[in-house]
C-alpha cells in the first residue's frame, strides 16, 4: 500500500474524517491524500490532530502504513473507541 498526492485543504463542504469518522466542518483545514493498494485507489481525509494520532500509532507499531476503518479511533488520538 502507498500514499500519493498529500495536500492540506480547507473544506468547502462537510466531509467525514477517515480516522475518527467525525465531521470535518466547512472552513476547517484538513489533510487529504490517496491510498493505493494494487489497482485500488481511495481518498483519505483527516483532521490534522487525527493525522497526528495516526503518526503516533505508526511510530509505536514501527509501521509506515496503518490499516483502519473509519471511526476505529478517537479524534486526535491513537486510542481505539
Amino acid at each position: 500500500m502507498s500514499s500519493i498526492g498529500y495536500q492540506h485543504r480547507r473544506a468547502k463542504k462537510e466531509h467525514r474524517c477517515s480516522w475518527c469518522d467525525e465531521k470535518i466542518l466547512v472552513g476547517e483545514r484538513y489533510a487529504r491524500w490517496l491510498w493505493k493498494d494494487g489497482g485500488d485507489l481511495g481518498p483519505v481525509l483527516m483532521h490534522f490532530e487525527c493525522e497526528e494520532g495516526m503518526t503516533h500509532l505508526q511510530r509505536l507499531e514501527r509501521e509506515s502504513e496503518i490499516e483502519f476503518q473509519p471511526g476505529t479511533f478517537k479524534r486526535g488520538t491513537s486510542e481505539e473507541r
